[in-house]
């Protein structure tokens, strides 16, 4: 009981800090991770949400299409996703709106968060990741799509980052709201999956270790 404890303590110190650099982005405010963070903040804008209650819904909304689609080979362990996405997108809007409350005024400031950002979420998310004790929701979706329809994983991942983009910049557009997609949007596209992977690789021995507690 003590060890499965010491697991859940870390993987919410994981998640607090992946949470934290998120919010990093958000407030470096020169453009925000792709799929679900741009729509999020173009909601927010729209009906005064907080930041991050948009993705918690959409997150969650991906655990119960995985069981429209798996139904009866569905594993009550994915359903730990819903906690999961609801405590991650909970600590973004806290560290956002509680503790982020400085003002990055130089364009110079903004883009030293947004580098900082991206390195830090692919620290902690690739630790997190090599776990294996919790599962991303978007991309446990797209695992099981590709599984059962014999789709391309990276194709259909992708993608929907690129709807997520294209539905964004829409609504930019209909509703005259300031641009999420931006320089450092394409600064994570191209940083965040290779840095995750590289910390994956760093962490997996430790990860081993960890698994045998």
């Amino acid at each position: 009981m003590k060890k499965i404890g010491l697991k859940l303590l870390f993987v919410f110190v994981l998640t607090l800090s992946a949470a934290f650099f998120t919010a990093l982005m958000l407030k470096a405010a020169i453009g925000t991770y792709a799929c679900w963070d741009a729509l999020s903040v173009n909601i927010s804008q729209i009906t005064g949400l907080k930041v991050a209650n948009f993705s918690i819904i959409m997150n969650v909304s991906c655990v119960f299409l995985q069981f429209l689609i798996l139904r009866k080979d569905f594993q009550t362990s994915k359903l730990l996703q819903i906690p999961f996405a609801i405590l991650f997108g909970t600590l973004v809007n806290f560290f956002y709106y509680n503790i982020l409350i400085f003002d990055a005024h130089s364009y110079a400031s903004r883009f030293i968060l947004c580098v900082l950002s991206v390195v830090g979420v692919a620290f902690f998310l690739g630790f997190l990741t090599s776990l294996n004790l919790v599962n991303i929701s978007v991309e446990t979706t797209c695992n099981i799509i590709s599984g059962k329809f014999a789709v391309d994983y990276a194709l259909l991942r992708v993608g929907i980052d690129v709807i997520c983009i294209a539905l964004s910049i829409a609504l930019s557009f209909f509703f005259d709201l300031s641009f999420t997609i931006r320089e450092g949007t394409l600064i994570a596209m191209v940083l965040l999956g290779p840095l995750e992977k590289q910390f994956m690789k760093i962490f997996r021995p430790i990860s081993e270790k960890m698994a045998k507690l």
